[in-house]
């Protein structure tokens, strides 16, 4: 389960980018307040997270008073939630504190505690939207998950009971497609999006195999004339999982590049008060360049330019476990499943003024060949100086280097496994 903290720009009801934060400790009113004084907090820079653009913090599953409603349910049998008030005292002066943090609050809904999807009086009736939907507002949340566990699966309903609120709440579809508990397909997103940003994928896990695989979920939604994930309306593959400790830097490095080059809402997984984790990962979570390259839209998402022609069975783990491996494996078991994934890959985003970043990754443990890419596969157009036709800039040094004259192309050198170059070509030298 995620508490969520988002990276955003908003115009209006549009939502550029989302960053969620979850954390292995029991969810609780004081936990919360813990996160969003460390979310406004100055580091060593003199900028604090929320400087930097994470500026939302929400509850997750945990927020219910789970078997107090009808049926064992956390709902009267009007369909009036019901709130854990020795956990959650007074959400409301919660969000007003966040509040005065400039610190934005998101509420949870249809959620997976307590099982209400096996609820027949409230299955026949399609959940209970309006009533949760209500309390959102009532409590002055500023957005709103709606899982797929609950019996709520129609999200248009959502939407339309969230606008009634007059509040601006964000709405964050996981799973919920008319009646139905799937991602939608982009088909149906082109069609309709009523909401903001929207899940692609199974559970993610601490495990680099489990990102991989999920970052192939995006691919689907990044047509090139008609994207389905744009602004106002973003695919991700779920939250990230930097910081978790089951993963080593340069793994952690290669994972939150991945979610930047396809502009993927950005999820962290750490708690913000351990000070060695926060150490740990903010080269990572705060450069600029990094972030530029996620928040900024020149007409698509980004998307897969090519894979290897080689691919390797992996062990993907999904959901919070995270344990999946030779030993561990059980065929058709949930949490564990066995997957061919390209031993490397290349992802592309065109950015302004022509720029275009680009994301080499080596899935396979046993590292990667070099990997030349045509600047035509990536859509860059180098400059008209024949000694100088553009630059590479490496994103997380800042080095710049002249790209070869007359070779069309660039070559990437030997990845070891699971680690990746982030590069930017450009017709000018960075500053």
């Amino acid at each position: 389960m995620s508490i969520p903290f988002i990276l955003y720009t908003a115009q209006q009801h549009i939502f550029l980018k989302t960053c969620f934060f979850s954390i292995p400790r029991k969810v609780s009113q004081e936990l919360i307040t813990d996160q969003v004084k460390a979310l406004a907090a100055k580091g060593a820079s003199g900028k604090s997270l929320v400087d930097l653009g994470y500026d939302r913090i929400g509850i997750d599953d945990g927020w219910q008073a789970c078997g107090a409603g009808l049926n064992g349910s956390f709902h009267t049998a009007a369909g009036a939630p019901i709130i854990n008030t020795t956990a959650f005292p007074d959400l409301k002066a919660m969000n007003t504190f966040a509040h005065s943090l400039d610190v934005k609050t998101g509420f949870y809904g249809n959620n997976c505690y307590s099982h209400q999807e096996e609820n027949v009086a409230f299955k026949a009736r399609g959940g209970n939207p309006l009533q949760d939907s209500k309390l959102t507002g009532d409590l002055e949340f500023d957005g709103i998950k709606v899982d797929g566990c609950g019996p709520a699966h129609n999200i248009s309903v959502w939407y339309e009971a969230l606008v009634k609120t007059g509040r601006k709440i964000m709405l964050e579809n996981c799973g919920d497609n008319h009646n139905a508990w799937s991602p939608p397909t982009p088909a149906e997103v082109l069609a309709n999006c009523d909401y903001h940003m929207y899940r692609v994928s199974t559970d993610i896990a601490p495990q680099f195999e489990s990102a991989m695989f999920n970052l192939q979920f995006t691919a689907a939604y990044q047509d090139k004339a008609h994207p389905a994930s744009h602004p106002g309306c973003w695919a991700y593959p779920d939250m990230l999982q930097v910081g978790n400790g089951a993963m080593s830097f340069a793994e952690s490095r290669s994972h939150f590049a991945a979610w930047c080059v396809v502009s993927s809402p950005l999820v962290l997984g750490f708690d913000l008060t351990d000070a060695t984790i926060m150490k740990t990962v903010m080269p990572l979570i705060s450069n600029a360049k990094a972030l530029q390259i996620n928040q900024e839209w020149a007409g698509s998402p980004g998307f897969l330019v090519k894979n290897s022609t080689t691919s390797t069975m992996q062990y993907v783990a999904h959901g919070a476990g995270g344990s999946c491996n030779a030993s561990t494996f059980k065929p058709h078991t949930w949490g564990c499943e066995q997957v061919s994934l390209p031993d490397w890959q290349v992802w592309a985003k065109p950015l302004k003024a022509g720029d275009v970043a680009v994301f080499v990754v080596s899935i396979a443990a046993a590292g990667s060949p070099a990997v030349t890419v045509t600047y035509d596969e990536v859509g860059f157009t180098p400059g008209k100086k024949k000694k100088h036709p553009g630059f590479s800039q490496d994103v997380w040094s800042g080095h710049s280097s002249p790209l070869a004259a007359g070779t069309g192309s660039v070559t990437f050198a030997k990845l070891a496994g699971h680690d990746s170059s982030f590069v930017v070509l450009s017709q000018t030298q960075a500053q």
